[in-house]
């Protein structure tokens, strides 16, 4: 049974649904919304396409912080053929190099499901990572044994893409709340499943998903 409980996050007063010792805040992107974990830090954004961003604690010395960042960008969708969705999984698998050297592309865990009607593709890479250096130098930096999590949600807003990166310890250790911070999206707005030929067009093998914050 879920308890409702007070939490002041970012000077606002918000509810949050705690079950036992885990507890999730609401949080808003657009019209969307998230249940994070209490446990992430919410950070501002640095910019406009980037609607929420939270900073994941490693909890142990001389490991990296995890990232959560929401995006969105006006006027990119994905028009029912897949192609949007693919053309990013493609990019992301570029982020990521193999010690053997060998291509990451074909190694990415993939899934699709319905969240409240939603389609929702995900992906899921290890291995060292390319990224830009945060001190906004435009260096290129090589970060090894990484985990990219990654969720590409289809909603009436337009799509969001969800992403999760840090070192593999600390973003398989913080999965579950992951996963529960998608499957708890939800639109204000009713929102009709595609049609089936735009489910064929995508490849995508959809299952209804139950709601569970």
């Amino acid at each position: 049974m879920f308890r409702m409980m007070a939490i002041v996050l970012l000077g606002v007063t918000v509810l949050a649904l705690s079950s036992g010792c885990s507890t999730t805040v609401p949080v808003t992107a657009d019209a969307i919304t998230f249940h994070a974990s209490n446990s992430w830090v919410p950070e501002s954004t640095t910019h406009s396409s980037r609607k929420l961003q939270f900073r994941v604690p490693s909890d142990e010395p001389g490991v990296a912080d995890a990232r959560v960042v929401v995006w969105n960008f006006p006027g990119v969708r994905d028009s029912g053929d897949g192609r949007v969705i693919q053309a990013n999984m493609d990019r992301w698998s570029t982020q990521f190099a193999q010690d053997d050297g060998m291509p990451s592309d074909g190694l990415a865990l993939r899934a699709e499901y319905r969240v409240s009607g939603m389609p929702v593709y995900t992906f899921n890479i290890s291995g060292s990572y390319t990224a830009t250096d945060e001190a906004d130098s435009g260096l290129q930096v090589i970060r090894p044994a990484y985990r990219m999590r990654g969720a590409y949600i289809v909603s009436p807003q337009g799509d969001y893409i969800v992403k999760f990166v840090g070192p593999v310890d600390v973003v398989d250790r913080h999965g579950a709340e992951f996963d529960t911070f998608v499957k708890t999206a939800r639109s204000r707005h009713w929102f009709a499943p595609p049609q089936e030929a735009q489910d064929e067009g995508r490849r995508s093998m959809l299952t209804a998903t139950p709601a569970t914050p």
